[in-house]
C-alpha cells in the first residue's frame, strides 16, 4: 500500500463494565422460555445480594434469550437502567431511553422510564421550540468511513472501508443498499480507495476522491458519479497538486470546493488552501489560505460563504466563515471547547457541534451576510460516543454511535506458577463518566494508571488508582498528540513526558501528575512541515536529553526512525527501510537501549500479503534485531514491555469489520517463537504491562457494531 490508512471509526474507548456478562451461565441466555428464570435470578442479584454488575449481566441474558417476549425484554432493559442509576453511571440515561424508544407498546414501563429520565434531568438534552425527533436507521457491523445524508434528507451515501472501495447508497425509509460504483477488489489490478464523498446541492450527483493503490506511488483523482445512472466521470487534475479532497459543491453545481495538497520540491504540503475545481475542464482556482489547520468546510445555501472548522492549536477548535470568493475569515463560534461545522440548513442556519456549560450538543445559529444573527440555539445534547456525520438542507442530521456497552478498559492477571493469563476483568473508572482511548501507561511503582480521556470537551490526560476509583483529570496547556510510544514516566513517578500539540506544532512536555504543572521541554514543530516529510513523535528518554521520531518519506514510500538531541536538535538516523513500508514504533525499553517496532511492507502485485516483522531498534546505532514474523495480512503493533524487559507484548489483529479479531501476543527478547497470551477481543486499542509482571491493562472493543441514527429538527 502507498497511503496511510486512517480509520475514523471505532477510535474512543468508553469505560463500561461489559465483561461481567461472562459471570452469567451460558445456558441461561441460550435456552428459549427461560427468560422468567433469568429475570428471577437477576432480580435476586440486584435486590437481595446487591451485586449490581452481575445483575446487569443477567438482565442482558434476557435480552438475548431466544424465547423472551417483548414484555420480558422491556422489563429487563428497565432493570438494567435502574442498576446503572444505582451505580451512578451515565449509562442509566441511555438504558432508560432504550425502553422509551424500543418498547413503546409497554406503556407502564415507558411511563416509569420517562419519570426516571425526568428525575435524572430529562431537560438536559437541549431542544428548540420546534422539537427534535430521532430514530435508529441501522445497526451496522462494519467500520464505515463516511456517512453522508443527501440534501433532501431521504438518502444516505456511504463507504464501507478498505476491504470494499465502492460507494453505496441507502434510503432512510428502508430497503436494500445500492452500489453506485464498481471498484476492483483487494489484490485485483486497479484496486484503490474511496474517500470524502459529498453530495451536489440538488442531490443528483456525488463527488469523491479516488486513490489507486500502487506499489510505489499513489494515483489520485476526483470523480463524480450520477446517482440515477451510476455513470462515473473523472475530473482532470490540471495543476501540480496531490489528492485534492472534495468537501462541498457550488450552489449551481459547476464547481467543487476542495482542500488542496500541493507538492513542493517533491514533498506533499498538507493543510493547504481552499480552492474551486471546475467540473468542466478541471481547472483549479485557490481562493483562501487559512493561517491555521482547518477541515469540514461547507458552502452556504446561496453559495456566497464557506463555513469551516478551524484548529488554532491546543485542545480547542472553532467555527469560522469566509467568503466563497476569498477574503478574511471571521469567527462564528469560539467558545472554550471543541466546536466543529456540521452543515447548513436550507433556511440559512448553520449547524455545529459544540460544548457549553459542560454539555456537548448540536447547535444552530442563524446567519446573514456571513455574520451570526443572535446567539446560537441548542437543539440536542450529544453523548460522548456520538459522531455527527452530516446534515441535510431539510434539517435532518445523521450521526453514528458505538453500540451500548461496546468498549471497555480491562485488566488481565497472570495465573500463579504458569504462563496463562485470565481473559480480563473490567476496570470501572470514574463511574463511566469519561471515555478512554489510550495510550495506557503504568507509574513505576504500579499504583497509578495514566491515559487520555475525553469528558464532553477536548482530550485530556488523566490518572487513576489501580482499581480505577481514585480518578483525576490532569489539566494541561496542550492537546495530547499522537505518539506511537505513549507517555514516559520519570523514575520518581512524579512526572510524565508526553507529546502534545499547540498552535506552533508538536512538542514534548513534562507534566506534574499531582499538580498538573506543565513545562515544555522541546521546541514545537509542525507535524507536516512545508517541503518536508510528515513526522510522528515516538517517545522521550526519562532524562529529557533525547527523543525519537518516525519519518514517513512520501516520495519513496520508505520509513525511518531518528534520534534527536533535545538541546541541539541534532538528528541521527537509527533505521531506514529498504523497501516501501509502514511502521509502528513502541515505547523505549526501561534501560533506554531499545525501541520495539513492526515493519509492514506495502503489498506488491506478486506479494499482496507480505510478512510483517517485529524487531528491536538499538538507540546506540547498528542493525535491528528481528524478534519474530507473522505471515499474511494482519496488524501487529500497540507494543508494551514486560516487567524486566524480557519480552515484548503486542497486538496481533486479523480480519476486517465483522470478522475482526485481536489477540495479545508475546515475543521473547532473547529468542524463541511468538505465542498468543489467550487474551482476545474484536478490537484491542492499547496495552500496558504492570511493573509486577502479573497484570496487563488493555483497552478494546467487544463489539464492532455502530448504530446509525437520524435526528430531525422540525
Amino acid at each position: 500500500m502507498t497511503i496511510v490508512r486512517r480509520y475514523r471509526t471505532v477510535t474512543l474507548i468508553i469505560v463500561i463494565a461489559i465483561m461481567a456478562a461472562a459471570a452469567v451461565e451460558p445456558r441461561l441466555a441460550g435456552q428459549a422460555g427461560d427468560a422468567d428464570v433469568i429475570l428471577g435470578k437477576a432480580l435476586h442479584l440486584e435486590e437481595v445480594d446487591g451485586k449490581l454488575q452481575e445483575a446487569i449481566a443477567a438482565y442482558k441474558g434476557v435480552l438475548s434469550a431466544p424465547g423472551a417476549t417483548r414484555a420480558q425484554k422491556a422489563r429487563a432493559q428497565f432493570r438494567i437502567a435502574a442498576c446503572y442509576e444505582r451505580l451512578g453511571r451515565r449509562e442509566a440515561r441511555l438504558a432508560y431511553e432504550t425502553v422509551v424508544r424500543d418498547y413503546g407498546d409497554q406503556r407502564d414501563l415507558v411511563a416509569q422510564a420517562r419519570a426516571r429520565l425526568s428525575a435524572l434531568g430529562g431537560a438536559a438534552r437541549p431542544q428548540s421550540g420546534g422539537g427534535v425527533t430521532e430514530r435508529l436507521l441501522w445497526s451496522d457491523p462494519t467500520s464505515n468511513l463516511y456517512w453522508k445524508i443527501s440534501p433532501s434528507g431521504e438518502t444516505v451515501a456511504y463507504t464501507i472501508g478498505f476491504e470494499d472501495s465502492n460507494l453505496w447508497m441507502r434510503d432512510v425509509s428502508g430497503g436494500e443498499p445500492r452500489r453506485l460504483t464498481n471498484a476492483p477488489k483487494p489484490g485485483e489490478p486497479g484496486y484503490g480507495y474511496t474517500f470524502n464523498p459529498t453530495w451536489s446541492h440538488d442531490g443528483k450527483r456525488l463527488a469523491y476522491q479516488w486513490m489507486a493503490d500502487a506499489p510505489a506511488t499513489t494515483s489520485c483523482e476526483l470523480r463524480v458519479v450520477e446517482v440515477s445512472t451510476a455513470r462515473v466521470t473523472p475530473i482532470p487534475n490540471t495543476l501540480n497538486t496531490r489528492c485534492p479532497a472534495p468537501l462541498d459543491w457550488s450552489s449551481d453545481g459547476s464547481r467543487l470546493l476542495v482542500r488542496v495538497t500541493k507538492t513542493v520540491a517533491g514533498h506533499p504540503v498538507e493543510d493547504g488552501p481552499m480552492a474551486w475545481v471546475s467540473l468542466n475542464d478541471g481547472t483549479l482556482r485557490e481562493f483562501f489560505k487559512p493561517d491555521h489547520t482547518w477541515r469540514s468546510a461547507k458552502v452556504s445555501p446561496d453559495g456566497s460563504f464557506v463555513a469551516y472548522t478551524a484548529d488554532l492549536g491546543g485542545p480547542n477548535t472553532d467555527v469560522y466563515i469566509t467568503s466563497a470568493g476569498g477574503g478574511q475569515a471571521t469567527a462564528v463560534v469560539n467558545w472554550a471547547g471543541r466546536e466543529s461545522v456540521v452543515g447548513w440548513m436550507g433556511d440559512g442556519r448553520l449547524l455545529f457541534a459544540g460544548s457549553r456549560g459542560g454539555q456537548r450538543g448540536l447547535w444552530a445559529v442563524r446567519m446573514a451576510g456571513g455574520a451570526p444573527q443572535g446567539e446560537p440555539t441548542p437543539l440536542r445534547q450529544i453523548r460522548d460516543n456520538v459522531r455527527l456525520e452530516s446534515a441535510s438542507r431539510s434539517g435532518r442530521v445523521l450521526y453514528t454511535a458505538a453500540a451500548q456497552d461496546a468498549r471497555a478498559l480491562m485488566i488481565s492477571t497472570k495465573q500463579p506458577g504458569s504462563d496463562t493469563w485470565s481473559p480480563g476483568a473490567p476496570l470501572d473508572v470514574a463511574g463511566g463518566a469519561v471515555e478512554i482511548y489510550g495510550p495506557l501507561s503504568w507509574s513505576p511503582d504500579g499504583s497509578r494508571l495514566l491515559y487520555v480521556v475525553t469528558n464532553n470537551a477536548a482530550p485530556s490526560l488523566a490518572v487513576s488508582s489501580l482499581d480505577g476509583r481514585a480518578f483525576r483529570l490532569i489539566a494541561s496547556e496542550f492537546a495530547p498528540a499522537q505518539g506511537w510510544g505513549g507517555p514516559t514516566w520519570t523514575p520518581d513517578g512524579r512526572h510524565v513526558l508526553v507529546a502534545g500539540r499547540v498552535a506552533a506544532g508538536d512538542a514534548f512536555y513534562r507534566v506534574d501528575v499531582d499538580s498538573g504543572g506543565t513545562t515544555q521541554v522541546t521546541l514545537p514543530r509542525p507535524p507536516r512541515p512545508a517541503g518536508e516529510d510528515p513526522h510522528i513523535l515516538i517517545a522521550m528518554s526519562p532524562d529529557e536529553r533525547t527523543f525519537y521520531k518516525q519519518i514517513n518519506h512520501r516520495g519513496s514510500q520508505l520509513v525511518s526512525v531518528r534520534k534527536v538531541d533535545a538541546k541541539s536538535g541534532e538528528e541521527t538516523e537509527l533505521f531506514r527501510s529498504e523497501f516501501p513500508a509502514g511502521m509502528f514504533v513502541g515505547a523505549l525499553s526501561a534501560d533506554g537501549q531499545w525501541l520495539p517496532a513492526v515493519l509492514n511492507p506495502f503489498p506488491k502485485p506478486d506479494r499482496p500479503s507480505p510478512d510483517q516483522t517485529v524487531m528491536l531498534i538499538p538507540v546506540a546505532g547498528g542493525a535491528p534485531r528481528v524478534l519474530c514474523t507473522t505471515p499474511g495480512r494482519s496488524a501487529m503493533h500497540k507494543f508494551t514491555w514486560s516487567a524486566g524487559g524480557r519480552s515484548v507484548f503486542f497486538r496481533h489483529a486479523t480480519g476486517f469489520q465483522e470478522t475482526r479479531h485481536s489477540e495479545l501476543w508475546e515475543c521473547p527478547v532473547e529468542g524463541g517463537p511468538a505465542r498468543s497470551l489467550g487474551i482476545s477481543m474484536p478490537v484491542i486499542e492499547s496495552i500496558a504491562a504492570h511493573p509486577d509482571g502479573r497484570r496487563l491493562a488493555f483497552a478494546g472493543s467487544t463489539a464492532g457494531r455502530r448504530e446509525v441514527w437520524l435526528l430531525e429538527h422540525r
